[in-house]
C-alpha cells in the first residue's frame, strides 16, 4: 500500500519550503494579483458576451465549450473537495455560509488550477501560438495558490490534472 501519510508529510514540507521563499511583500502582492486579479469577473463576463453576440459560429461554439470545460472542471473539484475534505493549509475555518462557501474550506483539488488549465489546453489547441503564454499564466496562477498558502502542492497538481483532463475530453468529443 502506498504510504499516504508520508506523501502528505512531504506535501506539507514542500508547501513550507515554497511559502517561506514567497514572503517578500512585493512578491506576495504579485501572487495575490495572480490569484485574484481585480475585476476579472467583469472583464471575463464582458468578453464572453461579446464573443457570443458578435463571434462567428465557430467562435460561439468554442466559447460555449470553454464555459462547459470550466464548469465541469470547477464542479469536479467541488465534488472531490466534498469527498476528500482535506483542510486548507491555514486550517479549517468555521462552517458557515451556503454549500459552496463551506466547500471553500477544503483544499483538494484546486479549482483555480483546474479552471486555468482547462482553458489553456483548449485555447492552445485552437490557437497554437498562444500555448506558451496560456500555460505560463495557468502555472503562475497555480503557483500563486501555493505561495499564498491557499493550497498544498498536491492540491494544485490534482486541480491541474483535472482541468487538463476535462479540456482534452471536451476537445476529443465536442470540438
Amino acid at each position: 500500500m502506498f504510504p499516504v501519510k508520508w506523501l502528505l508529510q512531504k506535501d506539507e514540507q514542500l508547501l513550507a519550503f515554497i511559502a517561506q521563499r514567497c514572503q517578500h511583500p512585493r512578491l506576495k502582492a504579485v501572487m495575490s494579483f495572480l490569484s485574484h486579479p481585480p475585476g476579472w469577473h467583469y472583464a471575463a463576463a464582458i468578453l464572453i458576451l461579446l464573443l457570443l453576440i458578435f463571434g462567428t459560429p465557430v467562435i460561439r461554439l468554442r466559447t460555449g465549450l470553454l464555459l462547459l470545460a470550466v464548469l465541469l472542471s470547477d464542479q469536479t473539484c467541488n465534488l472531490l473537495k466534498a469527498v476528500f475534505k482535506r483542510p486548507r493549509p491555514g486550517g479549517m475555518k468555521p462552517a458557515k455560509g451556503n454549500f459552496w462557501e463551506r466547500l471553500g474550506r477544503h483544499s483538494f483539488p484546486s479549482s483555480h488550477a483546474a479552471n486555468n488549465f482547462s482553458v489553456a489546453v483548449m485555447v492552445a489547441r485552437w490557437y497554437p501560438p498562444a500555448t506558451f503564454p496560456l500555460f505560463l499564466w495557468a502555472s503562475l496562477v497555480t503557483f500563486s495558490r501555493i505561495c499564498l498558502k491557499s493550497h498544498y502542492p498536491l492540491d494544485v497538481l490534482g486541480g491541474a490534472l483535472t482541468g487538463i483532463l476535462w479540456g482534452l475530453l471536451i476537445l476529443r468529443f465536442f470540438a
